[in-house]
């Protein structure tokens, strides 16, 4: 299965991955406890790769 996230297609099984690894963990750790804006504004600034920005929305998005 795949997705479509900052523009680019994405293969969900990867994405997950991603998400239990740090630093994408701490970011969605953090997300979760201050949700003030949306999961893509929350990292745009951050220093991680597309990979890691794409697992951080996609883990965010799906557990509302």
């Amino acid at each position: 299965m795949t997705t479509i996230i900052l523009n680019k297609n994405w293969n969900v099984k990867d994405l997950l991955i991603v998400s239990f690894i740090t630093p994408v963990k701490d970011l969605i750790d953090e997300y979760i406890k201050d949700p003030n804006c949306r999961p893509y504004d929350w990292i745009i600034g951050e220093k991680i790769t597309d990979l890691e920005k794409a697992s951080f929305i996609y883990t965010i998005l799906n557990q509302i």
